[in-house]
């Protein structure tokens, strides 16, 4: 069965549209199985980190805040989905680093604004996970 985009990765565009969030993962060969139960790399599961990032463009520079989470099983082709449960918290905490370097710069900012809009919006969606 297919994992497709949580619901939520569209409604934060129109929550903070100035912040662009993305999600990519990134094979990790070095990485070794330690968990319970059997390696799933022997189902033909491959280990990756994934990234979530937060993205906006302040003063002319592209400013930028990451959430890593490494030893994520996928099959080659499999969707990433809500990767495994943690999406909503990579992105609320990808939100919360991007306003605080925002502020850094820019006090005042509207995209601070979104970050925080966001960052609450995520927090709903973890205190609510079955709202649409």
């Amino acid at each position: 069965m297919k994992k497709r985009v949580p619901d939520y990765l569209e409604r934060l565009k129109s929550v903070s549209p100035m912040i662009a969030f993305t999600l990519c993962r990134t094979e990790d060969p070095s990485f070794r199985w330690d968990g319970d139960g059997p390696d799933p790399s022997k189902d033909g599961f491959l280990a990756y980190d994934v990234t979530v990032k937060a993205r906006t463009i302040v003063e002319g520079e592209i400013m930028e805040a990451c959430e890593y989470l490494g030893g994520s099983y996928y099959k080659h082709d499999e969707p990433l989905g809500d990767v495994h449960g943690y999406l909503p918290q990579m992105l609320e905490e990808a939100a919360s680093k991007l306003a605080v370097l925002i502020k850094s710069v820019r006090p005042l900012n509207q995209a601070v604004k979104e970050c925080q809009a966001a960052s609450e919006f995520m927090l709903s969606v973890m205190a609510n996970p079955t709202t649409p």
